[in-house]
């Protein structure tokens, strides 16, 4: 299993420097090609088509062209820095441009790209950035597309996919993520860096079944810190030797917390 093709979404976001980078580290690391894709929206002009029928004055027409102008030069350098980025890291890229200046969402057109790709890669709203028309952008690609999502801070770590945490509740989400990853656990793996599996909560027929019957408080103690964590992680971890992950990936180290 490979990461054959990853999916970057651009905007005009403070961190798209940075969130290009780290697209461009994991393309080139799985020998993946990029696509970026930019997606119109907002401005004067996407209320166009409902004055189309109104004869404009010549300072609207004006307005219009202006912000057209300065939208199509902004949009020019996003898609230049990314595709002189790709370049230089010699990953294989291309780039489409979609509009939402129609009354569609960003993220239909992200959900639409994204069914064909191994991992979306997104940026993190800054403070005080929002963006007209992306809703909770990563959960709306997430479980729109089923595609993997990669959510990128203004500062990322330097090596991506060198240290992995894994987030696991014994329940199906958490088994098709860790499946999705395991290009990205290989290559932990094959760096002999440990992976860590963190404790969780049992799931609640479980703490029901085996917890239940005490106060609430003590019942969250003893599913949660007290118990319930430990026999869960365990049982996970068993799981994953009675499994052969370690047959697959015998250096393969896992920290157990």
């Amino acid at each position: 299993m490979a990461l054959k093709h990853l999916l970057l979404h651009l905007d005009h976001g403070r961190n798209v420097p940075v969130r290009t980078d780290l697209a461009l580290r994991l393309a080139g690391a799985h020998g993946a090609s990029l696509t970026g894709l930019y997606v119109r929206h907002g401005g004067v002009s996407r209320a166009m088509p409902r004055i189309a029928t109104i004869e404009l004055s010549e300072q609207l027409r004006s307005i219009i062209a202006a912000e057209d102008g300065s939208r199509k030069a902004a949009e020019a350098d996003v898609i230049d820095g990314f595709l002189g980025a790709a370049r230089a890291a010699k990953v294989p890229a291309t780039h489409h441009i979609e509009s939402a200046l129609d009354g569609t969402s960003i993220v239909a057109h992200i959900v639409r790209y994204a069914r064909t790709a191994d991992i979306v890669v997104l940026g993190k709203p800054e403070n005080g950035e929002t963006v007209e028309g992306a809703g909770n952008m990563a959960h709306d690609v997430l479980f729109g597309a089923g595609a993997p999502v990669i959510v990128v801070p203004s500062a990322p770590p330097e090596e991506t996919g060198r240290r992995v945490v894994i987030a696991w509740n014994g329940s199906r989400e958490a088994a098709r993520a860790v499946k999705d990853a395991l290009p990205i656990l290989e290559r932990a793996e094959s760096l002999n860096v440990p992976i860590y599996l963190h404790a969780a909560r049992p799931p609640k027929p479980v703490i029901a079944a085996s917890y239940g019957g005490f106060s609430p408080m003590v019942t969250a103690r003893f599913a949660g810190p007290g118990w319930g964590w430990h026999i869960e992680t365990a049982v996970h971890v068993i799981l994953l030797i009675l499994r052969g992950a370690f047959d697959r990936y015998p250096t393969l180290q896992i920290l157990i917390g």
